[in-house]
């Protein structure tokens, strides 16, 4: 795959803060420039290149030898950058010694950077969080904190409304109970259904339709075209760029297969035809005997006298569910917008209770009572 190499410039901003208290300088500059065109100032030692969008190409034959002359170099001296096409410094006229850079580790050339496709910098990005950023984390933080904080009022007044309780004295001022029992009756009874069961005696059967089906018919064949992803030509397309270290940024192009379908033929295809057809089944009437119920006698009472309701089964009746309930009634000895108040519990809690006898009582808010307690 051809490559196709072209060299764009790049640009720098100068970070150079005046003593006088005016603030950084912040001019954008030619990415080759040393210095910088509006503070004069050198272009500082951790120097960010970008690319800017619409960055133009690079022609005249000087500046491309520069752009491939490689990374700037930092003196050791003065800690100033240089061309690489030069061995004396700009700022000190030191002779640049690389052996003895390397021995001292101090000095060296601008490090070279490379980019796949789209990630290149567009911008000066400072590597400190800006004031508009910090105050955009904080009313963030803030409105978080808001949101949290509304929670727990919301969580807080749920609890009060309707889970916070009280204790509140109170004694027994009375008992009622209740008692049922479910009285079934076997009777026959006629249902239908596609199918009997265990139990059920036949009455009568109809064929009915039970539903559908998909049944195969035959087979028709069709020519099916036949499509081809086919080359047509090429494009150039940019495939990674690379930061030269000395202002100039290294934008590669390479050669991309541009493919068409296309149809290359043609194949005979089988396509099944179905055709719907009726499912039938025997469609049941038929007897079985059922318990239903057919009454249900009560017993109930204001006094510890309990008793089940009384009464009588036929040959085809028998006793089905039956249910209780039990409940104390108190009241508050102490003051409280609660002038009675009613709690149930199981029969040998309930049975154990006398009037007059005094507990504590966990009330909501809303008078339930949802425990009972003997005082300490």
């Amino acid at each position: 795959m051809a490559k196709k190499t072209v060299f764009k410039e790049g640009k720098w901003r100068c970070t150079h803060i005046d003593l006088s208290g005016e603030g950084a300088c912040n001019h954008e500059n030619p990415g080759p420039a040393l210095l910088c065109e509006k503070c004069n100032k050198h272009r500082p030692k951790n120097v960010q290149f970008y690319l800017p969008k619409g960055a133009k190409v690079v022609h005249d034959q000087a500046s491309i030898l520069d752009a491939k002359s490689g990374a700037n170099w930092r003196c050791m001296h003065c800690n100033y950058d240089n061309k690489a096409s030069s061995d004396i410094c700009v700022h000190c006229d030191k002779v640049r010694d690389t052996e003895y850079e390397k021995w001292i580790n101090l000095g060296g050339e601008l490090s070279t950077k490379k980019y796949a496709k789209g990630q290149t910098p567009t911008g000066y990005q400072p590597k400190t969080a800006t004031s508009f950023q910090q105050k955009s984390k904080i009313g963030k933080y803030l409105k978080i904190g808001g949101i949290v904080l509304a929670a727990v009022l919301i969580i807080w007044f749920i609890y009060a409304q309707f889970f916070k309780t009280e204790a509140l004295k109170v004694e027994v001022a009375g008992f009622t109970w209740e008692r049922e029992v479910v009285i079934e009756e076997k009777q026959t009874v006629t249902e239908q259904g596609w199918d009997i069961p265990s139990g059920g005696r036949q009455k009568s059967r109809v064929k009915k339709q039970h539903g559908t089906k998909e049944v195969y018919d035959h087979s028709e064949w069709e020519e099916e075209p036949i499509y081809e992803d086919v080359q047509v030509g090429t494009q150039q397309v940019e495939c990674g760029t690379i930061d030269k270290g000395n202002g100039y940024f290294e934008t590669q192009y390479c050669d991309e297969p541009i493919y068409e379908s296309q149809q290359t033929g043609t194949r005979e295809v089988e396509r099944k035809v179905y055709r719907t057809e009726p499912v039938y089944d025997y469609w049941y009437t038929y007897e079985i005997d059922r318990w239903n119920e057919v009454r249900s006698p009560e017993s109930s009472g204001t006094t510890k006298n309990v008793s089940w309701p009384e009464y009588n089964l036929s040959y085809n009746e028998r006793v089905g569910d039956e249910s209780e309930s039990y409940t104390v009634h108190l009241k508050p000895i102490v003051e409280s917008k609660f002038s009675q108040l009613e709690y149930d519990l199981g029969f040998s809690e309930w049975n154990k209770m006398n009037l007059g006898d005094v507990y504590i009582a966990r009330v909501r808010k809303s008078g339930t009572v949802v425990s009972l307690n003997k005082p300490d």
